[in-house]
């Protein structure tokens, strides 16, 4: 499988323990609008009990708009639109692609806590394709995001999170366990409050 490394850029507020040691909770301004730019590739190499080639790949590509909406002590409530987001799914035999934008005018309702994790998410009608093969944007959604860690960390820690993806396709099931290791690169005071650098590498 291939690893992808990704920068993300986190609004957070922090918990300072002892010298270097900070807790980090997903604090993004209300009312804000957050972009991403969703690039990703998973391939497995592999051959069939007949000796033939049985490799499968699943690639996805488009933007992401989180609308801040409402923010609690515990959750963080957002609306979730995706623009020109496709999947490709690929085998020896053929490649599929699949729309995974939402309707105009129309958004998921996406719930965060303060570790970054999805808790939730509805208003599934704002999707275009309703669960072609059981992949859809929800399963892209909830292994996305990263999660942030529950203990205190300095900059230049770890920490790492397992995550399992399914792509069904051609009667054939790809179980994909995905690991996470994300590092908390630097903490920089902007002037919205606070932000956090973690990159991601995936594998």
């Amino acid at each position: 499988m291939r690893i992808k490394k990704i920068i993300f850029i986190l609004l957070i507020s922090f918990v300072i323990f002892g010298s270097d040691k900070i807790t980090l909770r997903y604090s993004p301004p209300l009312g804000d609008k957050i972009s991403y730019s969703l690039e990703s590739l998973i391939r497995s190499d592999s051959v069939n009990l007949m000796g033939s080639d049985a490799s499968l790949g699943a690639s996805a590509g488009g933007d992401l708009t989180l609308e801040i909406e409402r923010i609690t002590a515990n959750n963080v409530y957002t609306s979730l639109t995706s623009t020109d987001l496709t999947v490709t799914l690929q085998s020896t035999a053929s490649t599929r692609t699949i729309d995974l934008s939402t309707d105009q005018d129309k958004a998921l309702k996406v719930v965060f806590n303060r570790t970054g994790k999805v808790d939730e998410i509805s208003n599934l009608a704002a999707l275009k394709t309703q669960n072609i093969m059981n992949f859809s944007l929800v399963q892209i959604i909830r292994n996305y995001f990263p999660t942030l860690p529950s203990k205190p960390i300095a900059v230049g820690e770890s920490w790492t999170e397992n995550r399992q993806m399914t792509i069904p396709f051609e009667g054939i099931q790809l179980d994909v366990l995905l690991v996470s290791r994300y590092t908390l690169d630097s903490v920089i005071n902007a002037q919205a409050g606070s932000e956090a650098s973690i990159s991601v590498d995936y594998s």
